[in-house]
This record gives C-alpha cells, sequence and structure tokens, in this order.
C-alpha cells in the first residue's frame, strides 16, 4: 500500500504552490481544447498545473516501492507466523532474535538451515514436555520445578516475540517513510526541471487550481520515467 508520505504527495503538492489571484479560482472551465491558446507574453503562459493524481499513479519508481514495502510485509508476517507455528517462545530472546534473522534470508546456506532445524525442534521439544507436565496427575517436586522453569520461559519468550514484532513494525514504518520521501523529492525536483525549461513563474496541483492553461503532467513524467 501506498506509504504516509506517498499518500500526502497532493498536499505536498498542493502545499508548494501560490495562488495568483481570485480569477485563477472559480467556476469549472470548459474544456482545454475550446480555450484560445495563450498569446506570448500573456500571464497565462507563465503558469501551469500537473494532475497530482496521474503522477502518483503512473510514476514507476512509486508502483516499484509500493511492490517493495508489499514484499517486506508478506516476509515479516511469514517470519512471525512460522515462529508461532514452531513454538519459537520457548527459545531464549537471544535463540529467538537469531532464528528471525535466519528466516529473514532470502538465501539461506545449508549451515543457516540446519541452525533454523535445531533451534524450531528444541522450542517444539520445550513445548511438548511442558504439555506432558501439565497433563501429569501426580507430579513430583523436581516435574513441578520443570514445569516453573518451562511456563517462565515461554513467557520471556512471549514477551520477546511482541517485542520482534514491534521491531518489526518500526522497520516497516522506516522504510515506507524512506521510500515515500523520495518519491515527494523526485517529483518536485521534476516539476522544478520542466518549470525551469519552460520559463514558467507558477506551478499548481489541479487540486488548487481547476483550469490553467498550461498542463505540463505529461512532461513531468517523462521526466520522471526517464
Amino acid at each position: 500500500m501506498p506509504g504516509t508520505r506517498i499518500q500526502k504527495l497532493t498536499n505536498v503538492l498542493a502545499a508548494l504552490t501560490l495562488v495568483a489571484g481570485a480569477s485563477l479560482i472559480g467556476s469549472r472551465p470548459a474544456a482545454a481544447q475550446n480555450r484560445p491558446a495563450a498569446a506570448p507574453g500573456d500571464m497565462r503562459s507563465l503558469i501551469a498545473s500537473v494532475d497530482s493524481q496521474r503522477l502518483l499513479t503512473e510514476y514507476k519508481l512509486r508502483k516499484t516501492s509500493s511492490d517493495e514495502i508489499d514484499r517486506i510485509q508478506t516476509s515479516m508476517r511469514q517470519v512471525l507466523e512460522r515462529l508461532e507455528s514452531n513454538s519459537a517462545v520457548f527459545l531464549t530472546e537471544a535463540e529467538i532474535r537469531e532464528l528471525s534473522g535466519l528466516l529473514e534470508k532470502t538465501q539461506q546456506t545449508d549451515a543457516d538451515k540446519v541452525r533454523v532445524s535445531a533451534l524450531e525442534s528444541k522450542a517444539r521439544e520445550y513445548s511438548a514436555e511442558l504439555t506432558r507436565l501439565q497433563n501429569t496427575t501426580s507430579p513430583s517436586e523436581q516435574q513441578r520445578a520443570r514445569l516453573q522453569e518451562l511456563a517462565g520461559l515461554r513467557q520471556k519468550g512471549i514477551q520477546a516475540a511482541n517485542a520482534l514484532g514491534q521491531g518489526f513494525q518500526a522497520r516497516l514504518t522506516e522504510r515506507r517513510e524512506t521510500l515515500g520521501q523520495k518519491v515527494v523529492e523526485d517529483v518536485r525536483a521534476a516539476i522544478a526541471k520542466v518549470a525551469a525549461a519552460r520559463n514558467l513563474a507558477l506551478v499548481f496541483s489541479n487540486e488548487v487550481a481547476l483550469y490553467a492553461a498550461n498542463d505540463i503532467t505529461a512532461e513531468v513524467l517523462k521526466e520522471l520515467n526517464r
């Protein structure tokens, strides 16, 4: 999904514009092709607009950024689901972090796979042991001590797993913000470059100006996607 900064691009573009006068904003005008072309020196030749929604839709990096966020989110969800399905809460905090890091790897080495298997096996064994002890009718003192130990281990593991999930969310948010800021900066730079080449004094978002003699959206997109 588009990031917070990407979603606010329309507002950012609108905020960058300057309203030259009330005459620029009124009832929705007729189609552009029915308007006479601006004569040389006409103020209209110094003003242009951009379609901010089209920029968002057609800028290739924005789509690439959304795809990357989706991949990261999917990967993190899969890691958390695998940790849960293999009773990783019975591992120590260090082991949970280690297992998570190994599972996040796109390409695991043979050594990685062996380590993952060992950690997951340990966690499942501890989970099964706790279940057996809980179902023991008359546990010995040693069994009660072990039961308490495993219960405590699980509680700490739950806390570690929750912290891991929060860390995942923070990383995802940071990456989304970084990619969103990149899109905003690129769009602003492309608009500035096209405006300079066209000797434009003002560029409005179409969210602000209902009509402008020049629409430079296509030129900005060409600059962005070159």
